[in-house]
């Protein structure tokens, strides 16, 4: 069915552009010139991905594009190589290859092969759509479209693999695609299985960093796969507003999944982040107390659950004014948590208490049934993350 639909696409396109009346070429072998710059930017690659953590790998990509492959396109040919229908052609030489020659669970080589050849067919299009005043810009966008798309199962026979060759083909492909979540999640977690190096350890992050911060998907992404792009991404060395920027974007999408202890989580952690850099331009500017107070209750707010504030602030208020509601006797005979009990059940009586031990029961009512609503919340948030 693949080879079908990719024989109709490309026929289609041929008849479009030769209904333009654009000159044909006569056909050419083009599979060493597209191996010749895959391999270029293999070799690229290979020496700049890791030699700048700080250096995206999109970006490595662009650089690859606008200065870098076309170094290796033979000048006298270069009419020939970006002709419309030679490239049509091509593009249909490469797909009948891959469907009909290639073995997805044995042939590493072959498959390494159709890897450069794949990257220099996509990058020689590209170019084609740049300098071709002749043919419209859509014809050449359908053309690398069906490349792409007839192209899907050398990717997932490649985005498990940690060879290096395979990691750049598979980070091409997602960014090709602008890396979407969800790919890019199975490819970061099928990865995490493999024994990890030290590239890895910098390709991992770098991936996981893009693809959170595009915030682009294919298929719906499960919690498992955003909490893998998340702890993957924060494991690369970021400035302090990189990483609140970070966990934004995480809880932003967490609020869509509706994961809610993950939620609570992540808004503990950015709150204290941010409360560690408030202290921090405390030191230089004391005058901004006032400020700094503020993200302390925030804080304080977000850090716990109401439940457990509105009961910690009755036991405080149940203390200061066990002094004056209790006897001498019930004082020495009783523990202190005995006291609290005691003054609990006579400020819900109202047996002649002050106004705010009346006020601290109710807050202990109120707290505990935020608790027994929170706890059913938990536990039917966990009944159907299992569905």
């Amino acid at each position: 069915m693949k080879i079908l639909f990719s024989i109709i696409t490309i026929f289609f396109l041929t008849l479009d552009y030769s209904s333009a009346k654009t000159k044909h070429l006569p056909r050419v072998n083009n599979t060493s010139q597209y191996e010749k710059i895959g391999s270029k930017a293999f070799q690229v690659f290979q020496e700049e991905a890791l030699s700048d953590n700080k250096q995206q790998i999109d970006f490595l990509f662009l650089k690859l594009e606008k200065k870098i492959n076309f170094k290796a396109i033979n000048k006298k040919n270069m009419l020939l190589e970006f002709d419309f229908n030679v490239l049509t052609e091509d593009v249909s030489a490469f797909l009948n290859n891959l469907n009909t020659r290639y073995s997805l669970a044995v042939n590493s080589k072959l498959r390494h092969q159709l890897q450069l050849e794949f990257y220099g067919l996509s990058q020689t299009i590209k170019k084609a759509n740049e300098i071709n005043l002749s043919v419209d810009a859509d014809y050449f966008d359908r053309l690398h479209d069906s490349l792409m798309s007839q192209s899907t199962s050398l990717f997932y026979a490649s985005h498990k693999d940690s060879s290096k060759l395979d990691l750049f083909f598979s980070s091409y492909y997602l960014n090709e695609l602008k890396y979407p979540e969800d790919l890019t999640a199975k490819h970061v977690m099928a990865l995490q299985k493999k024994k990890e190096t030290d590239f890895l350890r910098v390709y991992l992050p770098k991936v996981s960093r893009i693809a959170l911060q595009n915030g682009q998907q294919i298929n719906k992404l499960n919690s498992n796969e955003l909490e893998a792009l998340y702890i993957t991404s924060m494991k690369l060395k970021l400035s302090d507003y990189d990483e609140q920027a970070l966990q934004k974007i995480y809880l932003k999408q967490l609020q869509t999944l509706g994961d809610q202890e993950k939620i609570k989580a992540v808004k503990k952690s950015l709150a204290a982040n941010l409360l560690a850099q408030e202290s921090k331009k405390l030191v230089s500017h004391p005058l901004d107390i006032f400020k700094y107070l503020q993200f302390l209750v925030g804080y304080i707010f977000v850090a716990w659950p109401l439940e457990v504030i509105l009961i910690i602030c009755s036991l405080i208020i149940f203390t200061f004014q066990s002094s004056s509601v209790l006897t001498v006797e019930e004082k020495k005979r009783n523990s202190f948590v005995k006291r609290l009990w005691i003054m609990f059940t006579k400020a819900y009586l109202g047996n002649n208490v002050p106004f705010f031990s009346k006020l601290a029961a109710s807050l202990i009512l109120f707290g505990v049934g935020l608790y027994f609503n929170s706890a059913r919340n938990f536990v039917e948030s966990l009944m159907s993350s299992m569905n």
